[in-house]
């Protein structure tokens, strides 16, 4: 039994690093193809989008991104300016983390 513990003792902290890792290198991915989808879109439109799910529904994204530390598709914390669109209708210009954890390089999250 002393045995059993100890290895679990040590696995256990190796599992957990492994998990956040993951969780980090999908953050940002998913946050890297959201905003070439944005900046597409840009480029194609002349103006942002009006919301995430603009992105969807013209299929520059298949869905809404998920944001792995929050574990929710509409928790993304949107910057959205007017003077950068030439109609002044604003839009989408980018998108962060809702998390307000600190990741292992010691940023937040939300910094990223």
């Amino acid at each position: 039994m002393a045995l059993i513990a100890l290895l679990a003792g040590l696995v256990t902290p190796i599992v957990s690093h492994a998990i956040l890792r993951a969780k980090e290198a999908t953050l940002r991915e998913n946050l890297y193809v959201t905003r070439k989808a944005i900046d597409d879109f840009y480029a194609d439109h002349g103006g942002y989008p009006k919301s995430l799910q603009t992105l969807v529904n013209q299929r520059y994204l298949r869905a809404l991104p998920y944001d792995p530390l929050t574990q929710r598709r509409d928790g993304w914390v949107l910057a959205e300016q007017r003077e950068r669109s030439p109609d002044g209708s604003g839009g989408v210009t980018d998108l962060h983390s809702a998390s307000q954890a600190i990741s292992s390089d010691g940023q937040p999250y939300s910094a990223w």
